[in-house]
């Protein structure tokens, strides 16, 4: 068997007890909406796919990520993997606080987040150097 991408697979589905819980304590937490492409996302974190992320990145995988194409253990890694929230709305949020995620298409409960650090990204940076970096690959 191929090892995973990191050396570890992540798994961040839960289930049982566990998962009943969770679904509970929802109603009391703060919400996001997440569209598709974010949904995906969680998705992708909660199944292994982006193993060895086991959630979104914080701003030092972030930076990394953007600046040398590599999480901040210097793991391979090329698209940053965040969760972005309008300023209204991250202003709400605290850091320690778990955020249930609901998709706006249907209004489901699809994951629980644990909000471990906030902070501001530039996608304008972020595509910048990402094209600075396709452009050193593709054509040099």
């Amino acid at each position: 068997m191929i090892e995973a991408h990191g050396g570890k697979l992540v798994n961040r589905i839960v289930t049982g007890d566990e998962k009943r819980q969770l679904k509970e304590k929802a109603a009391e937490m703060p919400a996001l909406k997440l569209d598709f492409d974010e949904l995906t996302a969680v998705n992708n974190i909660a199944t292994g796919l982006f193993s060895p992320l086991e959630g979104f990145m914080g701003k030092e995988d972030y930076n990394s990520v953007v600046e040398d194409m590599r999480l901040a253990d210097g793991t391979v890694w090329s698209i940053p993997v965040v969760l972005g929230a309008a300023q209204e709305q991250a202003s709400q949020l605290k850091e320690g606080e778990d955020v249930a995620l609901y998709f706006e298409e249907d209004d489901e409960l699809y994951a629980i987040l644990h909000l471990e650090e906030k902070y501001k990204y530039d996608d304008k940076r972020k595509q910048k150097k990402y094209i600075q970096q396709l452009k050193k690959s593709i054509l040099e």
